[in-house]
């Protein structure tokens, strides 16, 4: 449930940037995961394993950020798993109640907000990296955030200065494709994006991800 701003979101705001800088001396990036809460078809998972498995190589350099949980079949969901079956260093970053996440997750590893905006603007500033997977209206607010953040030369510190870059996987129709072709109309948004952003496929992320590192 998203309500008003509540104090208690600045409490976990700063315990969340805290717990990312403390790992930040073995962990050198942050990459987070956006995508649908929603069960996805096969089709759909069976692609999201397969830039999950390419990211093997990062297990012990970054920090793994999650938007949630999301249902069972779920890319949030799936995200979660493939963290915990790697052992990757991972931190989910929710909206109360989150989801039960049993032994895959430690609760301290667990951020929820009560404002879906503030998690928002929390969890994309504290990357450096953001994956974008099938998703809907709340996936395209999480890629807009650092967009807008950046354009309007926000004046922050440099721990939330937001990604370097935005991967949005383009393998299937959805509504976050249907929003990068909006962002290549030039009448209304500049060639140069204040984040680039960058459409991959399964077969072209490894080698357009290892340019960022």
């Amino acid at each position: 449930m998203n309500i008003p701003f509540h104090p208690s979101d600045l409490k976990t705001f700063q315990s969340l940037h805290a717990a990312v800088s403390e790992k930040r001396d073995s962990h050198h990036v942050v990459i987070t995961f956006l995508g649908s809460a929603n069960p996805q078809p096969s089709q759909t998972q069976k692609i999201v394993s397969g830039y999950l498995k390419q990211l093997e190589p990062y297990a012990d350099k970054a920090i793994f950020m999650i938007g949630g949980r999301g249902e069972n079949g779920s890319v949030m969901d799936m995200a979660v798993t493939e963290c915990y079956h790697r052992k990757n260093c991972v931190f989910i970053i929710g909206i109360e109640p989150v989801f039960d996440l049993g032994e895959r997750v430690s609760p301290e590893d667990i951020f929820a907000f009560k404002n879906i905006s503030l998690r928002c603007y929390a969890m994309t500033q504290l990357s450096d990296i953001l994956i974008a997977f099938p998703g809907g209206m709340g996936t395209i607010q999480e890629i807009i955030v650092p967009l807008m953040h950046k354009k309007l030369d926000t004046v922050i510190p440099s721990a939330l200065k937001g990604p370097r870059a935005i991967f949005i996987t383009t393998d299937q129709p959805n509504p976050v494709t249907d929003f990068l072709t909006i962002t290549s109309d030039s009448r209304f948004i500049p060639k140069e994006k204040p984040v680039p952003i960058i459409p991959v496929t399964v077969e072209n992320f490894s080698e357009q991800l290892s340019k960022w590192f």
